[in-house]
């Protein structure tokens, strides 16, 4: 691409500052018109016909050997008094002015002084070139050096180049031809100045600190949602611009348009704007419960559809949030998920109202109540099934009824928290591809437990147990170093260790059930 904006597309949000560009590498020709002069698509450039014209070349030659080439046709040939004048010129330092009349051609350095004066008659095929090198200026006719110019000190970056075309012309369709750039050139957006506008489309998108003759401007995004066509235009002239696209994005909730929440449950929501520059969004509640600390939702304790909203100017986006009815069953205080055989556990339940229990076996305390207890039954084995209603929702659980372990494992305690993996390893660079099997990516946990010293009347009950549960029925295990019910299934065969004292050391592993 000749000419472009950078970045070439981007996608901001309201109040964000982004800094655009212009950049040009040569080739292509870039101009800068000043007098009577069209900037045509291939960089040629038409002169008004009787009418002096000039331009200057919006790039500039940066560093090391620099030069630019004309070849002449016949539509560039001046007659009588006409004339063109091609200058190279150095930052405020030297210059060389090379003045092509129709049967000659004058050299001129920065100070007007006269270098060299060469007999000629311009005809079309003449090809001109003026180079920079270091503090040596020169000007070739033809592929031959004609004229050397040694300045007492370095030429200075960056080269601008300039030319005049005086009338009459030899051709009724004047033009100036485009010229081959040699050398690095480009767009300096630090030194030189431009002949440039920057426009967006639909000019709602944003506002610019500067959009007129600078290569380099700071645009503010607006509070406008939408796709803005960013153009640069140089020289008011339809061959030499660039586009770029500027998205401004609308307000969105970064997850499901609905969530649910346990209650009481902590979250942070977040929106598209949280990447912006600045704070831009404001939380709040359109019904329901729960509570806001800036963008950190607590939602309420009861069952029910919660709906909140971010809010940034006239921009909304909505989320329902859903608390379930839950259950919740202890033992002591402590949360469980299985009861063992004539234990009492405590009901409860986040639901309002008049609640009315069921349970398929074992014995209720109440019918109804905010809280009521439930008496297991007796038997092991068995999955009881806890429902409790209030007209509007009703929650269920089953709660298994199984044998705890009558024993407590030693200390140390040993267990591992496991996923059951899949993974495929490449043998180039070691990437994996895995696929978790467990359930919802849930991990489980495997133990190992140790029974030290025990005697022989619990290494026979102990046998019993695992003779009667293993391998296919779960059981319960307190364990005291996090005072937790597990509830597992026996994964190996026991072992037994004795020494001569009759104590007995015995093992196995079991996993979360």
């Amino acid at each position: 691409m000749p000419l472009e904006i950078i970045p070439q597309s981007i996608t901001l949000y309201p109040q964000d500052v982004q800094v655009f560009t212009v950049r040009a590498i040569a080739p292509p020709v870039l101009w800068k018109a000043t007098t009577d002069v069209v900037i045509e698509n291939d960089a040629s450039l038409t002169l008004t016909p009787a009418t002096p014209g000039n331009a200057t070349l919006l790039q500039g030659a940066i560093d090391g050997v620099a030069g630019i080439e004309f070849t002449f046709d016949s539509d560039m040939l001046v007659t009588s008094t006409g004339s063109i004048l091609f200058a190279l010129t150095g930052s405020g330092s030297h210059a060389l002015r090379v003045t092509v009349s129709p049967t000659s051609i004058v050299v001129k350095d920065e100070s007007a002084n006269t270098l060299d004066t060469i007999s000629h008659t311009t005809a079309s095929g003449d090809v001109f070139y003026i180079e920079v090198a270091g503090n040596m200026l020169r000007f070739s006719l033809n592929g031959i050096v004609e004229t050397e110019y040694e300045a007492l000190t370095s030429v200075r970056y960056p080269l601008r180049f300039r030319v005049d075309a005086t009338s009459p012309y030899a051709s009724a369709t004047p033009h100036i031809t485009a010229p081959r750039l040699v050398g690095n050139w480009a767009l300096d957006p630090i030194n030189f100045t431009g002949d440039n506008t920057f426009t967006l489309t639909p000019a709602s998108g944003g506002t610019f600190d500067d959009s007129t003759d600078i290569w380099i401007t700071t645009f503010t995004a607006s509070d406008q949602p939408g796709v803005y066509n960013l153009n640069v235009q140089i020289a008011s002239s339809s061959n030499q611009e660039a586009d770029a696209t500027v998205i401004v994005s609308p307000l969105s909730i970064l997850s499901e348009s609905s969530i649910e929440l346990q209650p009481g449950e902590v979250v942070t929501l977040k929106t598209n704007y949280d990447a912006a520059q600045t704070s831009l969004v404001t939380w709040s509640i359109v019904s329901g419960s729960g509570s806001f600390s800036a963008n950190q939702f607590t939602a309420g304790t009861a069952p029910g559809d919660t709906v909140v909203k971010a809010v940034y100017g006239n921009q909304e986006a909505r989320i329902t949030i859903t608390v379930p009815a839950v259950m919740t069953i202890t033992v002591s205080s402590e949360e469980v998920a299985a009861a063992t055989p004539g234990e009492v556990l405590t009901l409860t339940t986040n639901m309002t109202g008049t609640i009315n229990w069921t349970a398929s076996t074992g014995t209720l305390s109440a019918s109804s109540g905010a809280t009521v207890t439930w008496t297991t039954p007796s038997q092991a084995g068995l999955d009881a099934l806890i429902v409790a209603t209030n007209g509007t929702y009703t929650v269920s659980v089953t709660i298994p009824v199984l044998n705890a372990f009558p024993y407590r494992p030693s200390l140390t305690l040993k267990w591992e928290r496991k996923k059951t993996v899949l993974v495929s390893q490449s043998e180039d660079k070691r990437g994996r591809a895995t696929r978790v099997k467990n359930y919802d990516n849930t991990p489980f946990e495997s133990h190992e437990f140790t029974f030290l010293n025990r005697n022989l009347a619990e290494l026979s009950a102990a046998q019993d147990f695992w003779d009667a549960h293993y391998p296919n029925k779960r059981f319960i295990l307190t364990e005291a170093h996090r005072g937790i019910r597990l509830v597992l299934w026996p994964d190996s065969d026991i072992g037994f260790d004795a020494s001569a004292t009759c104590a007995t050391t015995y093992t196995f592993r079991a996993i979360e059930g």
